[in-house]
């Protein structure tokens, strides 16, 4: 199986399963089946001549959209290796701010919790998880409405993988350099976390 592929996998056969410890996983993307290591991306059947058994699997993850997540995944970090993962109890956020724009965007949402993933050796298999993500809204956070600004030889690209990052649900927010200077950083964040709480409330009405 292809490294990062899932990030939890049982192995189970006819006299070893265990539906409880199945159900518990809610990062469980796949179940293969030991007779032909079959991916099942749906409910699914283990079963033998023995012992059928159905397993309502429906928080499984589609195999087409675990791919399409990993794409993504790996076509960000091309690009921008640098980044950090931060989660609020309704939120998944991935930050392509600096170190001190994300310092002060931490600032204004520390009373709601919010706590950065560490990353370490894993960067791309944590990106894959707030991609698919499903209890929280997940959000996209840019500076100057680009991965990386400062490669100015990938924009299109940068400007397309942000796009697909929409495409899977993800909500775009912008710090704009102009705002920065106008404002200041303090100022400019701020401004920013106001918009990202407005669109919290928005969606509760």
């Amino acid at each position: 199986m292809e490294f990062g592929h899932f990030t939890q996998f049982f192995y189970v056969n006819s006299m070893e399963i265990n539906t409880e410890v199945l159900h518990l996983g809610k990062t469980i993307h796949c179940y293969y089946r030991y007779d032909d290591d079959q991916v099942m991306s749906t409910d699914i059947k283990l079963f033998n001549a023995k012992n059928p058994l159905q397993l309502k699997t429906g928080e499984l993850l589609p195999l087409n959209k675990l791919n399409i997540a990993k794409n993504l995944a790996f076509n960000f970090y091309s690009l921008q290796n640098k980044f950090s993962i931060l989660q609020l109890k309704n939120a998944s956020i991935i930050s392509c701010f600096s170190l001190q724009q994300n310092a002060i965007f931490k600032e204004y949402f520390f009373n709601d919790g919010i706590k950065e993933i560490t990353l370490g050796a894993h960067s791309v298999e944590r990106l894959i998880e707030c991609i698919v993500e499903t209890d929280r809204k997940p959000l996209l956070l840019l500076p100057d409405h680009l991965l990386n600004p400062s490669d100015t030889g990938t924009i299109s690209v940068q400007l397309s993988i942000i796009c697909d990052f929409e495409k899977a649900g993800f909500s775009l927010f912008s710090l704009e350099t102009e705002d920065i200077i106008k404002n200041g950083y303090r100022q400019a964040v701020k401004l920013l976390c106001n918009k990202i709480k407005e669109s919290f409330i928005k969606e509760k009405v």
